[in-house]
């Protein structure tokens, strides 16, 4: 799993990549992938949306070309 932001980590939010060590078999749906927004509470910084970009990459076995974007 490849994961992208807008958003800079550890400045807009947390997030620990042993986490979201995701395995999912054909036709099933994903679970949530934890994270914590860090809010101008916690840094003083007001700021317009962010966006996190997760990316399904290929794991062992697996048959498609492709990566997917969720």
């Amino acid at each position: 799993m490849f994961i992208n932001t807008i958003g800079g980590l550890q400045s807009d939010f947390s997030f620990n990549p042993t986490v979201p060590k995701l395995t999912y078999s054909a036709n099933k749906t994903l679970n949530d992938i934890p994270f914590t927004p860090i809010t101008n509470t916690d840094d003083n910084i007001i700021e317009g949306d962010e966006t996190i970009r997760v990316i399904i990459v290929l794991g062992g076995g697996s048959n498609d070309p492709n990566d997917h974007n969720v």
